[in-house]
């Protein structure tokens, strides 16, 4: 799979738990998982090479995987 595939497959599981992903000037800041009046928002430099990107994606996308798995079920 491609960097844009992986990109791609990233931004489509993250949106799916809700959560909206921008591209910014971040000005040097790193990227990151903040929440704007209670929406989370996943910003990314868009400076950073596309491989940068994705590296940062698969990052929260693991997290998001283990944040869940650790989670218990409410019946």
């Amino acid at each position: 799979m491609d960097v844009i595939d992986r990109l791609n497959l990233c931004l489509k599981i993250i949106r799916g738990k809700g959560i909206q992903v921008r591209f910014e000037d971040l000005e040097g800041m790193p990227s990151g998982l903040c929440e704007v009046k209670q929406e989370p928002i996943l910003m990314v430099d868009f400076a950073l090479t596309s491989k940068e990107q994705v590296e940062i994606l698969e990052r929260v996308v693991e997290k998001l995987s283990a944040d869940s798995k650790s989670r218990p079920r409410v019946a």
